[in-house]
């Protein structure tokens, strides 16, 4: 009997903590859409870098499921974004719980499936998230659900299920299977974090001072690697389990504020905060949450507010603005079985990318039509160091240059701050995308919108844009602490006007010729090193 009540101890989750977790998730979700919508043209309309045809000729997979691609056009998709908002909003306020979560879920699948360059790995845990969210009593406590519900007979604290187990072993399992993709020297030898704060585009001006510190940024890389190795294993203590529980919630949570703090990583530090958060143990909110200063006050705000909310509830059930509902918190059998038959091949997935059992491939589609697979290589095997910024300069009818990339007459200098030049989390992560060499068909999409944008307003006037070039300047991080190589490399030229189509074929000749002289010289070099033995390759 005591290993019994052990086990449910370890695999159980306080419906306090997931009170928390579905507060958190609902208010992750507005923001994210609000910070989305600053682009909502931009990147999810025909009228944008990512038409629908973009979508379909490089990205459609046939699991991919998206009612953001039934129309390119802005006011279906705002329609679309608004339903979501809504929906977060009940998410968040626990009313219709499980309806608006169903329905959050599949439109933030259906937008990420839309626009796959400005999504990130914090979207991948926000879908994984939302969807063992659907198979938890979020809304026992602190909800709009449970104060229709006052009848209802009291919810214990601890709630165990298959849906509670396997959001556990989620957690825990994104950190070994990180771990397996580390395989750089980098995260060996300590100067992993060194790498990452050097890149520009991500790092924080409080990252940036810490480049001062090269001594306490290795204990940081080694502080990382172990945490990520040894630390979840702290939830599968069976004794003193909550104790244990707690530390490895504190572990992970402080990691992920310090990557907060250094780097620009998108909703994934925050995701993840969340997503731990749901794992305290009835310890931290019955023993340690009391001790802490200023508890009363708060212990007695949160309880007029409760008061006022339930007063406001009962009014709009009186005036039947509201509809009175028997709220099941528990899940039966089948619900239970869904989540298990799901969550294992969760499992068998994330042992397949370690290398530890072959994923069969007729199970494929079981995780990819619900969008539950995953991947978790982020800064590995080591953080990239081709760092840089982009201008995307385009010749004006008069003669004049202009950078559309950052707004301002084009030249190559390193901007003051190159993270805030690159815009929010979205834009920043597309222009990572762009640089990737499977990704060169979009740089097209990207320099026609601008041209097409920008003519709209300026045809026929000495502004008007005649042609763009495209320029990544590479600035490749040197770990010895020497100054960075810096690379000026155009990646695309696109004609906004016919008399310039003849220039870009000129121009896209002139880069493949530049890359032929590289092989070139490149095979001289290895011929030379050789003592003169042939390099057949290049000869081929």
């Amino acid at each position: 009997m005591q290993i019994v009540e052990r086990i449910k101890e370890v695999f159980s989750l306080d419906t306090r903590s997931m009170a928390l977790f579905r507060i958190l998730l609902g208010s992750i979700a507005l923001y994210d859409l609000a910070v989305r919508s600053m682009y909502l043209r931009y990147f999810y309309t025909d009228h944008g870098v990512m038409p629908r045809d973009a979508v379909l000729e490089t990205f459609w997979k046939k699991y991919y499921f998206s009612l953001h691609m039934m129309s390119g056009e802005p006011l279906m998709i705002s329609l679309l974004f608004i339903i979501a908002a809504i929906a977060a909003l009940c998410y968040l306020i626990g009313y219709k719980t499980k309806i608006a979560n169903v329905i959050l879920w599949v439109l933030l699948m259906s937008i990420m499936a839309r626009n796959q360059l400005v999504c990130n790995s914090g979207d991948v845990v926000f879908r994984l998230m939302l969807f063992f969210s659907i198979f938890l009593p979020v809304h026992a406590r602190w909800s709009v659900d449970k104060l229709l519900n006052l009848k209802e007979p009291k919810i214990p604290k601890l709630f165990l299920s298959a849906a509670s187990l396997f959001l556990i072993l989620q957690v825990a399992i994104i950190y070994p299977a990180s771990v397996v993709a580390k395989t750089g020297l980098s995260w060996q030898n300590g100067t992993s974090v060194f790498l990452a704060l050097n890149i520009d585009q991500h790092a924080t001006p409080i990252g940036q001072w810490l480049l001062n510190f090269p001594s306490l940024l290795k204990i940081l890389g080694f502080f990382t690697l172990y945490i990520e190795k040894f630390a979840w294993l702290l939830l599968f203590v069976p004794i003193k389990a909550q104790w244990f529980r707690l530390l490895a919630v504190a572990l992970f949570a402080s990691m992920h504020a310090g990557f907060l703090f250094g780097l620009y990583l998108g909703l994934f530090g925050v995701i993840c905060i969340t997503a731990w958060l749901a794992l305290l143990p009835p310890l931290f909110w019955d023993k340690l949450l009391p001790k802490f200063p200023g508890y009363k006050t708060l212990q007695n705000i949160a309880t007029k507010i409760q008061i006022k909310a339930s007063t406001t509830v009962q009014k709009l059930i009186t005036r039947e603005y509201l509809n009175r509902r028997i709220v099941h918190f528990f899940p039966g059998t089948i619900p239970n079985i869904i989540v298990a038959f799901f969550g294992s091949f969760i499992m068998l997935w994330n042992f397949a990318s370690m290398d530890l059992i072959a994923f069969p491939s007729q199970a494929v589609p079981i995780v990819r039509y619900p969008r539950l697979e995953q991947g978790w290589a982020m800064f590995s095997p080591d953080p990239y160091r081709d760092d840089g910024w982009y201008v995307t300069r385009g010749l004006m009818a008069d003669g004049s240059y202009y950078d559309f990339f950052q707004q301002r007459p084009a030249d190559f200098a390193k901007p003051k701050n190159v993270a805030n030049a690159f815009g929010n989390q979205r834009r920043r992560r597309y222009m990572r995308n762009l640089w990737q060499k499977r990704n060169k068909p979009h740089r097209g999409y990207y320099t026609k919108c601008h041209c097409r944008d920008w003519n709209r307003e300026h045809k026929g006037t000495p502004k008007e844009v005649q042609l763009i070039e495209l320029f990544y300047v590479r600035e490749m991080t040197q770990i010895n602490g020497t100054q960075p190589v810096i690379d000026t490399l155009n990646l695309w030229n696109q004609a906004c006007h016919k008399k310039y189509k003849a220039l870009t074929q000129e121009r896209a000749n002139e880069r493949k010729a530049k890359r032929t002289h590289q092989k070139k010289r490149k095979a001289e070099e290895l011929e030379q090193v050789d003592g003169g033995t042939e390099d057949k390759t290049f000869q081929d």
